[in-house]
């Protein structure tokens, strides 16, 4: 049904085609915005293999730079031990 293709798209992004040739010097990255409203942004992308995580928490509540450097770490970490097992 609809719902099910919806939750799919979001999942995988399939190209109907030929993808575009690599560039070893292109990276594509992506992040969400962050408000006071929405505190806690998240972004995730595997393009040719490459794992691209983003994490924007708003300084409303963490206005310390290094908690986002080590929110962003555990959850690499703990990913990497899920592709790991």
């Amino acid at each position: 049904d609809s719902e099910d293709r919806v939750h799919q798209s979001q999942m995988s992004w399939h190209h109907y085609g030929s993808n575009p040739k690599k560039d070893e010097n292109e990276a594509w990255v992506t992040c969400g915005i962050g408000t006071k409203n929405y505190p806690v942004s998240t972004g995730v992308m595997e393009w040719y293999g490459q794992l691209s995580l983003g994490l924007k928490l708003h300084p409303w509540i963490a206005n310390d730079e290094r908690i986002g450097k080590k929110c962003l770490s555990d959850w690499k970490n703990n990913l990497l031990q899920e592709v790991k097992a």
